[in-house]
C-alpha cells in the first residue's frame, strides 16, 4: 500500500470521525439551550449561536478533509495540519474553561487522526547534497 493511499485511508476515517463528532455535539443542542435559558433570557440565543457555529465548524473541517483525501492538494499534508487544529481548538477550548471531559478526548482523536494523515502523506523534498 502506498503512502498516499494510507494518507487517504486514514484522512477519510479522520473526516468520519469529525463528522460522528459534530453528530454527537449537535445531538446536545436542546439540552444546552435549555440550560442557557435557565441562566438568562439573553443567553440563550448567544450559546445556541454558538453550539450551532461549532458544530458547523466541525462538518466543514470534515468537508475539507475529504476534499483533500479525495482530490488532493499541492501542500495536502500542511493542509490536513492545519484542519487538524480546528478539533485541537476546540479540544484546547474546552480544557481551558470547562475541564477534561470525553468530548475532550473526541476531539483529540480527530485531530490526531488528521494529523496522521498529514504526516502519511508528507513526503519529504530531497535535500542536495552539501559542497564538499
Amino acid at each position: 500500500m502506498t503512502r498516499r493511499r494510507v494518507a487517504a485511508i486514514t484522512a477519510y476515517i479522520g473526516a468520519a470521525m469529525v463528522l460522528g463528532t459534530a453528530a454527537w455535539h449537535q445531538s446536545g443542542y436542546t439540552w444546552v439551550t435549555t440550560l442557557a435559558a435557565q441562566a438568562s433570557p439573553d443567553v440563550e440565543p448567544l450559546m445556541a449561536a454558538l453550539w450551532v457555529s461549532f458544530a458547523l465548524t466541525l462538518v466543514l473541517t470534515a468537508g475539507l478533509v475529504l476534499v483533500v483525501a479525495r482530490v488532493g492538494a499541492p501542500n495536502r499534508a500542511a493542509v490536513l495540519a492545519i484542519a487538524a487544529l480546528s478539533p485541537l481548538g476546540g479540544a484546547a477550548v474546552q480544557l481551558a474553561y470547562i475541564g477534561f471531559m470525553a468530548p475532550t478526548a473526541l476531539l483529540l482523536a480527530d485531530a490526531l487522526m488528521i494529523l496522521i494523515a498529514a504526516a502519511a502523506g508528507h513526503s519529504p523534498r530531497s535535500v542536495p547534497a552539501a559542497a564538499t
